[in-house]
């Protein structure tokens, strides 16, 4: 193609066929230039406005074409995508009613100073014996940390993350049985 862009007959061609398009696309906006105007009442025809050629009730008429673009503009229902996003109403009156209580562990780092062993979870320092929410760490690894929770133990290596869910039923059974 460089070999083709370097020869002067081959780019004067270009150009020639260029500047003919143009003027193609400026010869069929003018006034005069042949028009098709389709609408739901007429047959397809191709109207010439300049030779009073004009299918009846399509053309030439005002109201005609602001029937047509209003009709149009009903068919085609495009989604806005900058709105916001209705959410629907009783899944959010469910959560309201039951919300579901979570706690995370997001364990970035271990360490041994001093002969104590520390842990970097959730972005503070924390060693064994620490409560992160219902959680509690209960002892720390080179690996990760094993952690105690109501429904067991569970073990979370380095730059893992573990999350307790308890649903709401089960945190007011919880909540009772401590108080109690």
């Amino acid at each position: 193609m460089r070999k083709l862009l370097n020869k002067p007959w081959f780019v004067a061609a270009l150009a020639l066929g260029a500047v003919g398009l143009v003027a193609h696309s400026i010869m069929s906006q003018m006034p005069g230039s042949r028009v098709q105007i389709v609408t739901p009442e007429s047959d397809g025809t191709i109207a010439d406005p300049a030779a009073g050629d004009v299918a009846a009730g399509s053309a030439g008429n005002p109201e005609s074409f602001r029937a047509v673009l209003k009709e149009i503009s009903s068919l085609s229902t495009a989604r806005n995508p900058f709105l916001a996003r209705a959410k629907p109403a009783l899944a959010a009156a469910d959560k309201a009613q039951q919300p579901d209580e979570t706690d995370s562990v997001n364990v970035g780092a271990v360490w041994i100073q001093a002969g104590i062993a520390y842990v970097l979870a959730n972005g503070h320092i924390h060693r064994a014996g620490d409560q992160l929410g219902r959680l509690t760490i209960e002892a720390v690894t080179h690996d990760g940390i094993w952690l105690t929770h109501w429904k067991g133990r569970d073990f979370v290596n380095v730059g893992s993350a573990f999350t307790l869910i308890t649903s709401a039923k089960q945190a007011a059974a919880l909540a009772g049985s401590s108080e109690g």
